[in-house]
């Protein structure tokens, strides 16, 4: 179970295997890490994604194509002890969510906005914080889920919580190189990852 159909297939028939080597989902700024970490360079980008993922919001320092956040904060179990959550990283997202409303509040992006996170715990806390914040129709602007139920989707900008915060600096779920794809292109024009360094 630790291989995917398609990388059983791949193994065994290499021969047949062909690269899709253009991308027209992500702005070039997103692109760059997966491209080099996962696709060993041979990933291009679309002619014009720059120009074409470019909005108003990348103006801003803050509010750029692809951000790191380095939350400083520490992970804990969530209700049943089944999962992790960290409350630093769903402040700097709530914070994150309300300057780009202020400051861009006449874009509609009613949809456009995802939410990720590996964590189940740490995704029913994101969408309860929200909705008690920002009111019960938050979820009709944002989509909170998991990264691996976002696997296939995409978004204008997604807000990436990572939740691990171990002093021991373990990454969990990251570890498997498939969902680490998935939570990094996800993003059309903005991906904004809030991590422990």
């Amino acid at each position: 179970y630790d291989q995917s159909l398609f990388v059983r297939m791949q193994k065994n028939h290499e021969k047949d295997v062909h690269l899709l080597d253009t991308q027209y989902r992500m702005h070039p700024e997103i692109s760059s890490f997966p491209r080099a970490a996962f696709y060993e360079g041979l990933l291009q980008d679309g002619d014009g994604m720059a120009k074409s993922r470019l909005q108003p919001w990348h103006r801003s320092t803050l509010l750029g194509p692809y951000r790191f956040f380095d939350v400083r904060g520490s992970q804990e179990r969530g209700p049943k002890n089944q999962s992790l959550v960290n409350d630093e990283e769903l402040k700097v997202a709530m914070q994150l969510y309300r300057r780009f409303k202020t400051d861009y509040g006449d874009v509609d992006l009613k949809g456009k906005i995802g939410i990720i996170t590996p964590y189940k715990a740490q995704l029913h806390r994101l969408r309860s914080q929200f909705a008690q914040r920002f009111g019960d129709a938050i979820t009709d602007d944002i989509e909170f889920n998991t990264t691996d139920a976002f696997q296939g989707r995409e978004c204008e900008i997604i807000i990436f919580s990572c939740v691990r915060a171990s002093p021991t600096g373990g990454i969990g779920f990251m570890t498997d190189i498939r969902r680490m794809n998935v939570g990094l292109t996800r993003a059309r024009s903005s991906l904004w990852i809030l991590g422990d360094s």
